[in-house]
């Protein structure tokens, strides 16, 4: 949110990293545990929760700016 808010691509950047050892953790250590139907709901809600956060990314990022109404 400190990226966006702040127009900071560093942020921006750390947080995409954060989230990339988030999601590589738990592919390799909390599913590794998990097997079956389990694995498979875990694997779709992670899928849905990454969709979520790239919806609500591209939303906030690029919302549309106001008409510039001083021109016409």
């Amino acid at each position: 949110m400190i990226g966006l808010v702040r127009h900071s691509r560093a942020a921006r950047l750390a947080s995409a990293g954060l989230i990339t050892l988030t999601v590589l953790k738990v592919f390799l250590s909390d599913m590794a545990d998990l097997e079956g139907v389990l694995r498979a709901l875990s694997f779709i809600g992670l899928g849905v929760v990454l969709v979520g956060i790239g919806w609500l990314y591209q939303h906030l990022l690029f919302r549309p700016r106001p008409a510039d109404t001083a021109n016409t």
